[in-house]
């Protein structure tokens, strides 16, 4: 037996295209087909064609057969060189030598090619006659008007006018004579004299904050500092640390330290003696009841503190009529007192006045004083969610933590650290708190075949 196997035919149906393709193997006339066409490309069968249609001698350098390389350019002569064809039609010259099959192509004839012989008979003639169509007009001169804007643009860039000599006013008359701008636009781009800088509005590029991107860091968080700077970081970390814990004694103070301490026994006879006012048995019931009875030894009667409302006795006209007049007279005298009061407001004119007046330089004071508060805040951070920015505590190394090299000295600090904190200070970040996802508590139980009374049983 040969150690090559022998292929199966497979009995199968081929009722369908999908079949045939499927379970028959064409490759022998792929094969034969390919072969066919390389003969095509090359100019019919090899074995059929003669030496000379194969074979070429050249004796005689051609202008098309010299090669573009710079050892064939240094041997011709300058005339040769001349002879040569650009480099850059290489690219148009066919990639085969093989013939295009398609002898003739179809071709888009053009519009006057396509014109019958009467429509150009009959253009002619209203031509002669001076009958021209209006757009042949309106595009004879559209294109006189081209080629002199032609003629008078110059070839060559011509500098006309000094750009650093242009001004805001100028660069907003240019900006406004923009004609597919729209008015809005213009409007909200412009609003004062210099709004418009290198085409750009103002506030699009604006900083958010006026502290640097990167601030230098204290001279005594130097790897190799001076005693002297030093000494001033170690004063300034000292004088925060002590702002803290004067800030944790206050609180202290104003909520543990406010409240005296109870054992558990007198808290409980404190909640039974609040909860127990009210009851029929409290010291208070009893003190009320103790009044009574001395009341009642004594042999008065008793009285309740509201005594009971006594209807009064029907008025009289004359009565009714003095009640009027009195009324009546409030009345004229109330009148009276403001005709007074308007009179006397004639003569407070000129102390209205002062008032006013005085009211307003205070108020011009004020605002001159905000103005000023505000002038030195500007490097203070905004507020942009429900946390103010806190400084960070400044990296120090104590005396004893100074080394003489890098080598053995500790790293302090973190740059992703250090630019996050800074992004918050330069209000472009929320300041937030690092939050520390709860465990999920995780339920545990015994198996039921792992259980002590299932296994006693077993037993």
């Amino acid at each position: 037996m040969s150690t090559k196997e022998v292929k199966k035919k497979k009995k199968v149906s081929k009722n369908q295209k999908i079949y045939w393709r499927k379970y028959t193997d064409v490759q022998d006339v792929e094969d034969f087909l390919n072969e066919k066409r390389l003969e095509e490309r090359i100019g019919g069968p090899i074995n059929k064609r003669k030496d000379e249609e194969l074979f070429v001698i050249d004796n005689e350098p051609c202008a098309d057969n010299i090669l573009h390389s710079q050892k064939t350019k240094d041997k011709l002569t300058k005339k040769q060189r001349a002879l040569l064809p650009p480099k850059c039609l290489e690219l148009l010259n066919p990639l085969t030598s093989v013939p295009d099959p398609i002898v003739k192509r179809n071709r888009v004839k053009t519009k006057e090619e396509r014109k019958s012989s009467i429509r150009k008979a009959i253009e002619e003639r209203n031509r002669l006659n001076g009958i021209i169509p209006k757009k042949v007009l309106e595009a004879k001169k559209s294109r006189a008007i081209t080629l002199r804007k032609k003629k008078e643009t110059p070839k060559t860039q011509v500098f006309r006018n000094d750009v650093w000599e242009t001004s805001n006013n100028e660069e907003k008359d240019n900006f406004e004579k923009i004609e597919w701008l729209n008015e809005d636009t213009v409007r909200h781009n412009l609003t004062s004299l210099g709004a418009f800088e290198f085409g750009i509005p103002r506030g699009i590029r604006k900083k958010k904050s006026v502290v640097p991107t990167i601030e230098l860091p204290h001279p005594g968080t130097s790897y190799n500092p001076s005693l002297k700077d030093h000494q001033e970081l170690i004063s300034a970390v000292v004088e925060k640390e002590m702002e803290k814990q004067k800030k944790e004694a206050h609180i202290k103070r104003v909520t543990n330290d406010m409240f005296s301490k109870v054992t558990a026994k007198e808290k409980a006879n404190n909640w039974i003696e609040e909860m127990s006012q009210g009851l029929p048995n409290t010291p208070e019931i009893k003190l009320e009841d103790s009044i009574k009875e001395e009341i009642e030894e004594e042999g008065g009667e008793y009285k309740a503190i509201n005594p009971p409302v006594t209807f009064t006795k029907k008025k009289t006209k004359k009565q009714r009529r003095i009640q009027r007049l009195e009324r009546e007279a409030a009345l004229k005298r109330k009148e009276a007192k403001i005709e007074k009061k308007k009179k006397a407001d004639l003569y407070k004119l000129r102390f209205i006045d002062r008032n006013i007046k005085k009211t307003e330089s205070i108020h011009q004071k004020n605002l001159e004083k905000r103005k000023k508060l505000a002038e030195l805040n500007v490097a203070r951070t905004k507020r942009l969610g429900g946390r103010q920015y806190e400084e960070q505590d400044l990296d120090f190394a104590r005396s004893c933590e100074l080394k003489g090299n890098l080598r053995s000295l500790k790293t302090t600090g973190n740059i992703l650290v250090d630019r996050f904190y800074s992004l918050q200070k330069r209000n472009m970040l929320v300041p937030s708190v690092k939050r520390i996802g709860k465990k999920k508590k995780v339920k545990s139980f015994i198996k039921a075949s792992h259980k002590l009374e299932n296994i006693e049983n077993n037993k």
